[in-house]
């Protein structure tokens, strides 16, 4: 990438905190698997740790999935809603990659059971809607 100008870059969205960040020389050699922008957003608490940290959205979601029961499923919406101080408002779309990415940990800790269109799906390599839900027994 030597002598390549910036604005012409290859460019991702970070799954955490949903901001676009350009190719780095130190992402060279594995640039396909990078996912996030940062240190901070690999730890779940994205630049400065502004807004729920993973841990409370992990929470979130474990007490959607209780209050729910077996079976049923709820939209990672919901978590996002939960989370803001104003429901009605916007501001839980900011933080839909954050909770599918607390999702994601908590179903490869098989905590919970992520679905599309009913069938299961891996959270981290699908788009478009899903559905979390408490494991079966």
């Amino acid at each position: 990438m030597r002598g390549v100008k910036k604005e012409h870059l290859p460019v991702k969205t970070c799954r955490v905190c949903g901001r676009d960040f350009a190719w780095r020389k130190k992402w060279e050699r594995n640039w396909e698997e990078v996912t996030v922008c940062s240190e901070a957003c690999r730890r779940g608490t994205p630049r400065g740790g502004t807004g729920p940290g993973m841990e409370e959205v992990q929470k979130v979601l474990m007490q959607l999935a209780a209050r729910r029961g077996g079976g049923k499923s709820f939209c990672p919406s919901e978590a996002a809603r939960a989370l803001v101080p104003d429901p009605a408002g916007e501001g839980w779309r900011a933080l839909m990659p954050r909770v599918r990415a607390a999702g994601a940990v908590l179903v490869r800790q098989n905590l919970l059971k992520c679905t599309q269109g009913g069938m299961p799906v891996d959270p981290e390599a699908v788009s478009g809607p899903i559905r979390y839900q408490a494991p079966d027994a």
